[in-house]
């Protein structure tokens, strides 16, 4: 129990989108809230990504590749997927907890206690789109298309949303023949698509994160872009933000993603195991592909989009240290990929952009208070759902703090089962 009642001084450290959402529903609830990142705001609301709120998100992709391909794939880094050199004093690490998760327990774990916070993250933006109504006319709700190659892999995707006792009433199976009359952009290499209704897709990435800060600000938080480097402890925990220029005294921290993330952890004597994986994208600006629907290939772990900017391919996935400078051959890799399936892309005025996302390795967030300072909560290791789970992180981390039951076991996502 934290009993930290009534409102708080509180700093959110962070730099991706998840920490953002935090701090606003943080200084919607009445706190005094003081969001402090590394990276600046426009550096955060430029962040490139393929914007789909997805709750249906299935097995984890990276628990299907082949081990092999990935030990030798750290030889050629033109390699959609792989790892660099400096991923290799965690790579025994890496392959012996993948291992363990795709053993049937462990992955039935895994996936229930995702699809737990999945399962809630389209309502928590419906309630978020209600108090913010301009924020629902920057996302498209049409859908979400899945592409695959064969059958075996949609009858797959249905055992797993039976198990989870997904409502699968509004799905539907697209079969090769309709797939052109709906999607004329796509190569003829797929064989069934299926149509996930209850998605939502951000048309403009820029303009919604940028509301969102607003959103913050207009209600009182404040923003510092500088580094945190260590903290005062007190009776409770910190209780002064240390930066190279200031100190922020503090009642309440809450550590959200960032390249700082481990070593902040570290001082409050957690040693989370997480990884960061980097992944790639392109934007081809004024395409003259525009999908009418956003497109994921399981298979491939990639997607297409179009929105504002143009039309965008997201994937090429590569596992390295922190600090590490990104190797856009695999960009160039994926541009590849991309002509193979979409056969009219123009590959001229495009502009190449790497995220990186962190991930623990059992591959579940860690969302959680601290059982060892009673004023410090944790918020981050979203790998790459962080836009579709920051509002249900979000509202979690305010019931903890609050001191309410969030109304489902959130252990799972506890950083002592580390």
């Amino acid at each position: 129990m934290t009993r930290l009642f009534g409102p708080r001084d509180i700093t959110v450290i962070g730099s991706e989108i998840v920490s953002l959402y935090i701090a606003l529903f943080l200084q919607k609830e009445g706190h005094r809230v003081t969001f402090i990142s590394k990276k600046s705001i426009n550096e955060i609301i430029t962040q490139k990504n393929a914007g789909i709120i997805d709750p249906y998100f299935c097995i984890p992709e990276y628990l299907s590749y082949s081990l092999s391909k990935i030990f030798w794939s750290v030889f050629d880094p033109a390699l959609y997927n792989s790892f660099q050199w400096n991923f290799i004093p965690y790579f025994f690490n890496w392959i012996n907890q993948t291992k363990k998760n795709k053993k049937k327990k462990k992955l039935n774990y895994i996936l229930l206690s995702l699809h737990e916070l999945l399962s809630r993250s389209i309502h928590t933006y419906d309630t978020l789109f209600q108090t913010y109504p301009r924020l629902q006319s920057l996302v498209d709700q049409k859908g979400h298309i899945l592409a695959y190659k064969d059958q075996t892999k949609v009858n797959q995707y249905f055992a797993y949303i039976s198990q989870k006792k997904l409502n699968t009433s509004n799905l539907e199976i697209i079969d090769k023949e309709n797939i052109k009359h709906i999607l004329p952009e796509l190569a003829s290499i797929f064989d069934f698509c299926l149509f996930l209704p209850k998605t939502y897709h951000v048309i403009n990435n820029y303009n919604f994160i940028q509301n969102i800060f607003d959103m913050f600000q207009n209600i009182g938080g404040k923003f510092i872009n500088d580094t945190v480097i260590k903290f005062d402890i007190g009776v409770l925990g910190p209780k002064k933000i240390i930066t190279p220029t200031t100190y922020i005294d503090c009642d309440t921290v809450v550590i959200g993603d960032g390249i700082d993330t481990k070593n902040l952890c570290n001082q409050l004597n957690y040693f989370p195991n997480i990884f960061t994986q980097k992944e790639y994208n392109i934007t081809f600006h004024n395409s003259s592909i525009e999908l009418a629907l956003p497109i994921s290939i399981p298979e491939l772990g990639l997607h297409a989009v179009s929105n504002d900017n143009g039309f965008m391919l997201t994937g090429g996935y590569e596992w390295s240290s922190f600090n590490t400078v990104p190797n856009f051959r695999r960009a160039h890799t994926l541009l590849k990929i991309g002509k193979k399936i979409f056969p009219n892309l123009e590959i001229s005025n495009r502009s190449d952009h790497c995220d990186i996302n962190i991930f623990t390795e059992d591959l579940l967030p860690i969302i959680s208070n601290s059982s060892y300072h009673r004023n410090v909560f944790f918020a981050f290791a979203h790998g790459s759902l962080g836009l579709t789970l920051a509002p249900v992180t979000a509202q979690l981390i305010t019931d903890l703090i609050a001191d309410r039951d969030p109304g489902f076991d959130i252990n799972p996502y506890h950083i002592d089962r580390f």
